[in-house]
């Protein structure tokens, strides 16, 4: 079940989520942005459990830790070939891991910041990650905490709808200013209007769509799970 965080650095929230467009913030020229945290922070720690698997497997005095910025990370493929995730420390040292995403009972855990349950193609090249592993050379993540990535709803307009990489520009606007981010898609997105199923080639420029989904503060982008079109 989610609920929305209400204290949690709303400005660091904010000015990662929107950048004001070119106009207006030449003409406000100030840096400051509006409480977003309400509309945008979702709290989806109970999300499958995360925050209870986080608690079990931190405790583990067995498994491995190694926290720094993800370098290389590719999906698993199906039926049996693991996916992998590289991880460069502070000091220079690289460890690559792999991980299973595709069976039925899921051996690696992903976790956005809050530790709700996230996927594997939510992560990026440059996110600093906190890894649980089976051991440190040829090991097994058992978890991947993602903490430059959060759950977040979001309503606007669309605009530069980019039908070959299944994105769009999202405005949203606030107290008569224009913020904007961009909204990419995958596979797994789900398309709504009404009572009705709908897909990506029923986007268009001017719509007004609540988007829910994945939001990247390093790619400055929300990966959406669910686009509900409302007008």
């Amino acid at each position: 079940m989610q609920k929305i965080i209400t204290g949690i650095s709303v400005l660091a929230v904010a000015a990662a989520l929107l950048a004001p467009t070119g106009s207006s913030a030449k003409e406000k020229k100030s840096n400051k942005m509006p409480d977003m945290s309400a509309p945008f922070a979702i709290d989806a720690a109970g999300d499958n459990n995360g925050l209870g698997k986080f608690k079990k497997h931190s405790v583990n005095g067995k498994l491995k830790q190694v926290k720094g910025a993800v370098t290389v990370i590719t999906g698993p493929v199906a039926p049996a070939t693991d996916g992998s995730i590289t991880v460069k420390k502070s000091n220079g040292k690289e460890y690559t891991f792999t991980f299973d995403s595709t069976s039925a009972t899921k051996y690696t855990t992903f976790l956005r910041r809050f530790k709700g349950t996230a996927t594997w193609n939510e992560i990026m090249v440059g996110d600093a990650v906190h890894i649980f592993a089976t051991k440190l050379v040829g090991g097994k993540a058992i978890i991947v905490w993602d903490k430059g990535i959060w759950w977040a709803e979001v309503k606007g307009t669309i605009s530069n709808l980019d039908a070959t990489a299944k994105s769009f520009t999202l405005t949203v606007t606030m107290k008569g200013i224009d913020f904007t981010t961009t909204v990419k898609t995958d596979g797994l997105t789900t398309y709504r209007q009404g009572d009705t199923d709908k897909a990506f080639i029923d986007l268009a420029n001017g719509q007004k769509v609540k988007v829910r989904g994945s939001w990247n503060a390093v790619g400055s982008y929300l990966l959406a799970k669910k686009i509900v079109i409302q007008s």
